[in-house]
């Protein structure tokens, strides 16, 4: 009857943390969208990428970029969701290399640690695979 107990206290331990765990992610994404959504507040960008990472599975890229024409934190930014897809259908996946010279929107402000700055847009080497527009409604989606 003991042992039922504490197995009985367990889980109800491990379903009161999923659950807080969940509320917590649903609030980062919230505070994401409210800093998010001024358009205005998202800048055009440039720099040279100098390491990829291209994570398929949990659809997202992450680009370290240097030489940048604004001052940031940090010098990773990341594609996510409909805007990798896109970028992945329009062949930017396979296209990118390090050097590449690229210009994006992005927004400037430092949110939480640990914190990859969103592309909204992305052109490589002259060519555009991300128009704003379409990129910055796809975000907007994201973090909803």
């Amino acid at each position: 009857m003991r042992k039922k107990k504490f197995l009985f206290s367990k889980i109800i331990i491990c379903i009161v943390l999923v659950v807080i765990a969940i509320i917590l992610e649903a609030c980062f994404h919230s505070e994401e969208y409210n800093h998010y959504k001024e358009k205005d507040k998202f800048i055009i960008v440039e720099g040279t990428i100098v390491h990829i990472l291209n994570q398929e599975e949990k659809k997202k890229v992450i680009l370290e970029v240097e030489n940048l024409t604004h001052s940031f934190s940090d010098i990773c930014f990341k594609i996510v969701g409909e805007n990798y897809d896109l970028i992945y259908e329009r062949e930017l996946i396979n296209e990118l290399s390090i050097n590449d010279e690229i210009s994006f929107h992005t927004i400037l402000g430092y949110l939480g640690d640990g914190y990859v700055y969103p592309i909204a847009s992305i052109e490589v080497n002259g060519v555009t695979y991300l128009e704003f527009e379409e990129g910055y409604e796809n975000l907007m989606e994201y973090y909803r």
